[in-house]
């Protein structure tokens, strides 16, 4: 109803009216006032009215009359009529008023409060019952048009009785070959192939007659007369006839057929319902659909899905194989390299040296990208969550890159931005990410530097989107290379991949790896200017120092492992299962200079039997062998009596994350992937025979003293030096301390001056680097306080602060640096010769 409504008020006093008016004016009506009947009928012709309220007795024609005539006039004839009187009235006339048509009947004096409301209620039902109308005659429109939807859909469209014949069929089901008209009355079953149609029996899914209902959720039908729950079955396949010719509905097979496979879907037709539940069963509606086209491309595509699982696992089979079988070799080549390096090489052997090393790391660098990529498609990449400083991530990935940008003089930067220092997160995938980019800055700039920029893109609270940026001046890529530049095995430029090497994995492992951390990547680049690769990584806030495992270190220098394992294990007894001859002749090799006794035994068989006969403090395992693997071997060696607790260790050229599980599972304390890293197996082997014994070598080497009261006689005065510091450092092995202490003194001397020069020639990425490597190593030592001036330093050069800041911050490093290395010489006569190049 548009505008606002209209309120016919009738009365032969004006006094009456205006108490009317005032009565009625808090409503949002329009009232049209009338003296008497005939004013009342003239306005009723040029306003439809919601609502009368006529007085009863009026000069001329009274209430009654007048209700009369309105009730007579198709216009009028459902008017809410109130009578409204001062007369005395005996029920005989309250019924004269209802039979006149009124609605209701009030008696002067009345209360304004109860006019009021019941004005307000008829008024609410004349609204209604003229949007019931609108709805009535909009629903009259929508069944023609929905009729007319209904006959012209291409899908079949039915309703079936409660004996499951049909009553209505639109247009499409000529698509069968039938008439709607050849259909109605014939039951549902009778276009079905007969095997199917058997299931569709009166009795068995159409069994709804006399109140009957049979129906269940988990046996769906052509319909569905349950009494509560869902009325729908949807997505049920049978096989119908598709007629070909002929007319006679009950001899359609005789003229000939063909079947097809069809979906129907169905709803349930109720009288009603009556407490929630559905009373009396009519019958069906429902929709048929021919799906032969795309039954036909599931089984296409399930048939190609299993052959694809098939190339799948036989792919995975191969990657597994290829790993081991490269990696056995490979692990000889990596080893032997250790070893000619300590056999004081020529220079123009070094050289050689260092060829063969790098590429081993190339080939290795490329079976590990083929197996990472493999891991992601295949799911198997599951990602840590620990806390981690991310000064330490970038620092790390840095020095990785520094020796091959430092050959090609380029300057390499870091800029941690505004990012936490203590985050959560991966950090090895992190690292990984990181470094993919920066391989990729440094081996396509010849010139310039390369920036390494952290920044925070979005603060969530307990989580931070980090952006991640690598930015080179390098070659830069074209725009129409840039599409495909993160999809695996795709090199921006072909020429690339001959020049510089690849396998075209590393960026797509990269954007997938940053995908699994809930991130983003991309680039931007300027052919001929350089390009930024970035990635967004979705990590949360780090604990406090204290909950974070070494949250204030840095990247250690290289302690001499092999000589802590001499010093501390010799005499130690060592088993080695291992098939291949020249991985034996590598180990033996390897460990030849360590004191280490190292038995052999060619299979898992002979590993159980030479633990049977012998006692070993830790075991190495290779995995795959013949006669008995290394997981059976495990197992069994185990059971054994006193083998409880010897470590074993698998050694093994199965690089998988599920081969380590394996291992794990099968009572293996740790994993050395092949090819081995010898200072790798050094710290490893350290690790757990110090676990085994429990801090005291117990097979001959030197004696370990946790309080070290020696050396403190002899170092206790230094002053800046925290001996108890240095001792946990290295498990309290005092010899180690004092000869390392010693290595510290004559490497580390001069290194304030080295970084002062460095500043100087305008090398800050040097002279930083310098500095990050002294504070590692002071750490070790327990050397405090030149720990602390260099972080401060450090610091003050990522920072960029003038060069005055920073020169005072050298000149109190180096006053230190050199009271403390005096003062080791002084302690440690020995020490005091020509300087050697520490380990960075």
């Amino acid at each position: 109803m548009s505008g606002r409504e209209k309120v016919l008020i009738v009365d032969d006093r004006p006094e009456n009216l205006l108490a009317l008016r005032g009565v009625l004016s808090d409503l949002d009506v329009t009232l049209i006032e009338a003296g008497c009947g005939n004013d009342a009928l003239a306005a009723s012709l040029h306003h439809d009215f919601a609502l009368a309220i006529l007085d009863i007795v009026m000069p001329g024609m009274d209430g009654y009359e007048l209700a009369e005539l309105l009730r007579g006039d198709p216009r009028t004839r459902c008017l809410p009529i109130i009578f409204l009187t001062a007369a005395a009235s005996d029920e005989a006339e309250v019924f004269r008023g209802y039979d006149t048509g009124a609605v209701d009947y009030i008696v002067k004096p009345y209360t304004p409060r109860t006019l009021l409301a019941k004005t307000r209620v008829f008024l609410e039902l004349a609204r209604k019952t003229t949007e019931l109308a609108g709805k009535v005659r909009d629903l009259a429109a929508s069944e023609e048009r929905y009729r007319s939807l209904v006959m012209t859909v291409p899908d079949i469209v039915y309703r079936i009785d409660r004996e499951g014949r049909f009553t209505f069929l639109n247009d499409a089901i000529s698509t069968l070959g039938y008439r709607a008209e050849q259909l109605i009355g014939h039951h549902f079953s009778e276009i079905m192939v007969p095997a199917d149609a058997a299931g569709a029996s009166r009795d068995i899914v159409l069994p709804a007659f006399a109140g009957k209902t049979t129906g269940t959720p988990s046996s769906p039908g052509l319909i569905d007369e349950r009494r509560s729950g869902s009325r729908r079955t949807s997505g049920l396949e049978v096989q119908m006839l598709k007629r070909l010719g002929g007319e006679r509905v009950g001899e359609i097979l005789s003229v000939g057929e063909d079947r097809i496979c069809v979906e129907v879907s169905s709803s349930g037709l109720y009288s009603g319902s009556m407490g929630g539940e559905r009373t009396v069963f009519l019958g069906s509606v429902g929709i048929i659909r021919d799906i032969s086209e795309r039954k036909a491309m599931t089984d296409f595509l399930a048939l190609a899905k299993q052959q694809a699982e098939a190339a799948n696992v036989a792919k995975s089979a191969f990657v597994s194989n290829m790993s081991h079988e490269i990696r056995t070799p490979l692990n000889a080549i990596v080893g032997y390299t250790h070893l000619f390096r300590k056999a004081d090489p020529t220079a123009e052997q070094a050289g050689w040296l260092d060829k063969i090393d790098a590429a081993a790391k190339h080939l290795l660098t490329v079976i590990n990208d083929i197996l990472d990529f493999s891991k992601i498609e295949a799911g198997k990449i599951e990602l840590e969550q620990a806390d981690f400083v991310l000064s330490g991530v970038l620092d790390y990935v840095c020095s990785l890159v520094g020796e091959m940008a430092r050959l090609k003089g380029l300057a390499v930067t870091v800029d941690y931005g505004d990012v936490p220092i203590r985050l959560k997160g991966d950090q090895t995938r992190l690292r990984q990410a990181l470094l993919n980019y920066l391989s990729n800055a440094v081996k396509f700039t010849d010139r310039g530097s390369v920036a390494v920029r952290a920044r925070v893109e979005q603060d969530m609270g307990e989580r931070i989107m980090v952006r991640f940026e690598v930015a080179d001046t390098g070659i830069g890529i074209s725009a129409d290379k840039m599409a495909g530049l993160f999809e695996p095995f795709h090199q921006a430029d072909s020429a690339t991949t001959r020049r510089f090497g690849g396998t075209g994995l590393g960026l797509a492992i990269t954007r997938r790896l940053v995908e699994l951390m809930g991130g983003k990547a991309g680039a931007d680049s300027i052919p001929g200017e350089g390009s930024t690769f970035w990635f967004t990584a979705l990590l949360g806030r780090g604990g406090d120092a204290s909950d974070i495992d070494g949250a204030d270190s840095v990247a250690l220098p290289e302690l001499d492992t092999e000589m802590q394992l001499r010093d501390r294990f010799a005499g130690a007894r060592l088993l080695l299962a291992e098939d291949d001859p020249i991985n034996r002749d590598v180990a033996r090799d390897l460990l030849m200079h360590t004191g280490l006794r190292l038995d052999f035994a060619e299979d898992g068989r002979k590993a159980v039997e030479r633990a049977k006969s012998a006692s070993y403090d830790l075991i190495l395992m290779d995995m795959s062998m013949p006669e008995l693997d290394g997981l059976s071997a495990t197992a069994k060696i185990r059971e054994l009596p006193g083998y409880g607790e010897v470590p074993i260790l698998a050694m093994t050229a199965n690089a998988f994350s599920e081969d380590r599980a394996r291992c794990l599972a099968a009572g293996m304390n740790d994993f050395i992937a092949k090819p081995v890293e010898p200072n790798a197996l050094f710290a490893c082997l350290l690790k757990w025979l110090s676990l085994r014994s429990g801090n005291r070598s117990e097979t001959g080497g030197a004696p370990v003293s946790g309080k070290g009261d020696g050396v403190e006689s002899i170092l206790g005065g230094i002053a800046g030096l925290d001996i108890g510091m240095g001792l946990r450092m290295i498990r309290g092995n005092v010899p180690s301390y004092v000869r390392i202490i010693g290595k510290f003194a004559r490497s580390y001397r001069d290194e304030a001056g080295k970084v002062r020069e460095k500043l100087r020639t305008g090398d800050p990425a040097e002279a930083r680097r310098l500095v990050h490597a002294l504070k590692g190593a002071s750490a070790t030592m327990g050397a405090v306080d030149v720990q602390a001036h260099a972080a401060r330093l450090e610091r003050a050069i990522v920072d960029g602060l003038p060069d005055g800041d920073v020169e005072t911050l050298v000149a109190v490093l180096e006053r230190d640096l050199s009271a403390l290395c005096g003062a080791i010489a002084a302690a440690l006569p020995d020490v005091a010769t020509p300087a050697e190049t520490p380990a960075k």
